[in-house]
């Protein structure tokens, strides 16, 4: 059994801070505007130059977003997150660290499959020191510098070292695994009181949903249908009645049937009468001689 497991991390994350993919788009329509608006350029070559520009946009877009690093490294005492090896001589003091989850600071391990290996979502547990991102005005500020010199990304820490907002995770995209391969390793690695769960993919528990739905809601009680109206026999009304659908008695037969009941219970108490002893002769004598007496 190995006590070390390296896996390659997928996208900017690693270099990057988080939503720097988004400012791509920003830029190549701020340079689009200016070569149509401000731009004294041939009209044959407007069209060429924002053509090739989007073609450029949209290729650094795909390099970055399927670019792989070594930066994740799971053993005995938690997961290591940042780069590794010969990466670490890249430019930026923030982009050198590394940051140490602990398996005593994780609450769960959450493992979803996805088309190029897994994703995992690692939740920290309320004794792991949280970095959190800065209030709203320093976002706000970070983004528009970034935004305005792209260079600026070298001081910011990238976003794989960088808890997400709301509920404190971290998520770490790998390469070339399964979801099954990903939790038995990692289930050898970490202590048994830590649970590491295999999500299913989002088709499945969207379809699992709309079965549940579906049985919720396909049941309906039999309806009790109403007596028909006067001048319509009841045998025609039955044959017109849905499948599934329980007839209601005819008000004659509704009316009808507490006196049936009686009748019949007088019947059944009629022959328990006659099988009762009768008294005999002389008692009966006896008893007329005490009444004259």
């Amino acid at each position: 059994m190995q006590d070390r497991y390296a896996a390659l991390v997928r996208g900017p994350s690693v270099l990057f801070p988080r939503g720097f993919l988004w400012l791509i788009p920003a830029w190549y329509t701020a340079i689009a505007l200016v070569l149509e608006f401000k731009g004294k350029t041939p009209a044959w070559y407007g069209s060429a130059a924002i053509g090739g520009l989007g073609l450029a946009a949209l290729t650094l877009l795909c390099v970055l977003a399927t670019m792989r690093n070594n930066a994740f490294v799971a053993d005995r005492n938690g997961i290591w997150l940042g780069l590794r090896a010969g990466a670490t001589r890249r430019l930026g003091r923030k982009r050198r660290q590394l940051r140490v989850l602990p398996w005593p600071q994780i609450a769960q391990v959450q493992i979803f499959p996805r088309s190029y290996g897994a994703r995992i979502d690692v939740i920290p547990n309320a004794a792991a020191p949280i970095t959190r991102w800065p209030a709203a005005l320093g976002k706000i500020a970070t983004a528009g510098l970034l935004l305005i010199i792209p260079i600026s990304y070298v001081g910011r820490r990238p976003g794989l070292l960088s808890p997400r907002s709301g509920a404190p995770s971290y998520r770490i995209p790998l390469y070339d695994v399964t979801a099954a391969e990903l939790r038995f390793a990692l289930g050898q690695l970490a202590p048994a009181a830590i649970p590491i769960v295999e999500m299913p993919r989002w088709r499945v528990q969207a379809i699992a949903r709309r079965r549940r739905d579906r049985r919720r809601f396909s049941y309906s009680p039999p309806a009790v249908m109403a007596p028909p109206p006067a001048g319509v026999p009841h045998r025609a009304a039955a044959t017109t009645a849905p499948p599934g659908a329980v007839m209601a008695p005819p008000p004659a037969a509704a009316a009808a049937a507490p006196l049936a009941t009686a009748v019949a219970g007088a019947l059944a108490a009629a022959p328990a009468a006659a099988a009762a002893p009768q008294p005999g002769a002389d008692d009966q004598q006896e008893t007329r001689g005490h009444m004259i007496a």
